[in-house]
């Protein structure tokens, strides 16, 4: 399948557990590439890493295995944690082609359908063909080009949005389900929406500010502090009611509510355009998994980000 073209498909040989390699790349040595871009590897001995282009954008570092975050292996543990440090950096990297139940991915890199002033569609780069789309060209996103270490982002400006028309994939029912996304606020006085699947106002949503938060249902909701104008990596998990801001987990109250909100297309960005104060937002990935995840999964399509944006 390939995430940065068929060119690179060879790259991405990744793995639940990393080997302690690095230092010399045995793919992706030549050619062009963007300035700052970084990309996934595979180095030494078939290790996943990761490469960065050089400023003049003549070639790729060598492929290095031994950092995704804080200098440590993948699947080290912190060399010195604290009763505060919850996030689990240093996960092995999981590639989200290989995980059970992936029913949505969204690429910024590719799938977009439309210009940059026009996005009218983004392609679901999972089997399951829940493609994202936008019929009124009043509501068209637009696409950032270079907005993240030489990968795109699809900005979504108060008013714009795409949704994707409901199917039993998205039908979560009062089963557990992430999302994990790559994204951007920019806010206002109000949040804006980042996903919506409602019907007559029930079934989960999840908005961005000063905050993110996530709603289930009419049982919980939990929010969890945001840095504004820069990228994260942002998880929810449902049952759970947790949102992950890059690795650092907040949680609320476990909900059982049935949140399939059969019929209720699945809203990316907000519908409502007439409200002034609303913030903006840039989305370069979206996973959507239904099913229960391993805490080491869950980590490892983080980690998965982290690495490929450079974040």
């Amino acid at each position: 399948m390939g995430l940065w073209g068929s060119a690179l498909t060879a790259l991405l040989v990744l793995t639940a557990a990393a080997a302690a390699c690095g230092g010399v790349s045995v793919t992706n040595d030549a050619g062009t590439c963007t300035p700052n871009q970084s990309i996934a590897c595979t180095g030494a001995g078939g290790c996943a890493g990761g490469q960065v282009c050089n400023a003049s954008g003549t070639a790729f570092s060598d492929c290095d295995c031994g950092n995704l975050e804080g200098g440590l292996a993948d699947g080290a543990p912190d060399a010195a944690p604290d009763a505060s440090d919850t996030s689990t950096e240093d996960a092995a990297v999981v590639n989200p082609a290989s995980v059970s139940g992936l029913v949505l991915w969204l690429d910024s890199d590719k799938g977009i359908i439309g210009g940059t002033y026009e996005v009218s569609g983004w392609t679901d780069q999972s089997s399951n063909h829940n493609d994202a789309t936008q019929t009124d060209g009043s509501r068209y996103c637009y696409l950032h080009a270079n907005a993240i270490n030489g990968h795109s982002s699809v900005k979504f400006p108060p008013g714009d949005f795409l949704y994707v028309p409901d199917n039993a994939s998205l039908q979560f029912g009062t089963g557990n389900f992430t999302t994990i996304t790559v994204l951007e606020p920019i806010p206002n006085i109000d949040p804006i929406l980042v996903f919506a699947k409602l019907q007559n106002g029930v079934g989960w949503e999840s908005q961005v500010g000063d905050n993110y938060e996530f709603y289930l249902g009419t049982d919980s909701d939990v929010m969890a502090p945001i840095t504004a104008s820069k990228f994260h990596v942002v998880t929810t998990r449902a049952t759970a009611t947790e949102v992950r801001v890059d690795g650092v987990s907040t949680t609320g109250s476990a909900s059982s509510y049935d949140v399939s909100a059969v019929g209720a297309h699945l809203m990316i960005g907000s519908g409502n355009g007439t409200d002034p104060n609303m913030g903006t937002m840039e989305i370069a990935e979206v996973l959507m998994i239904s099913g229960i995840l391993s805490n080491a999964d869950v980590a490892g399509l983080e980690a998965y980000e982290r690495l490929k944006f450079g974040l």
